[in-house]
């Protein structure tokens, strides 16, 4: 039985693609997880926290999130923070990124379950000794609605 009560996901990459354009099904699959009853957090790193409220207001993917984080960096205590306040622990916490060197390995840290997308610019990122390996390697934001 999933124990998991929220995700975590990463913007660019993961809901996004690198300038930003959302990719394919995002509005599926949050759809799907906010009616599945997860608490749906966005952590996301930029040097301009306000342009990227912006982006994020104007492409509607504020309304799905129950909190959002905009750092200059990506660090293990800001998944910390965003567990603690969508109100679940570690172990029912999902962090979906992709990248094996931020989300993945801050989730591992964390004993979170954590979901690499295996796909764009970061492809070849593998996980490490440092890293861990994900939980699982999905290829697109689609397949995680067959894990979760």
């Amino acid at each position: 039985m999933n124990k998991i009560k929220g995700v975590i996901f990463d913007l660019r990459g993961t809901l996004a693609n690198r300038d930003h354009n959302l990719v394919d099904f995002f509005k599926t699959v949050l759809t799907e997880l906010k009616n599945r009853g997860y608490k749906l957090g966005l952590i996301t790193t930029s040097k301009n926290t306000e342009e990227r409220k912006q982006i994020i207001a104007q492409s509607g993917l504020q309304s799905f999130f129950d909190v959002t984080m905009i750092n200059s960096t990506k660090v293990i205590e800001h998944f910390r923070q965003c567990i603690d306040q969508i109100g679940t622990l570690p172990e029912t916490t999902c962090i979906v990124d992709d990248r094996t060197v931020r989300g993945v390995q801050s989730g591992n840290a964390l004993s979170c379950m954590t979901i690499w997308i295996r796909n764009g610019k970061y492809i070849d990122e593998l996980p490490t000794q440092i890293t861990g390996q994900p939980t699982h390697t999905i290829p697109t934001i689609q397949d995680l609605l067959m894990i979760l």
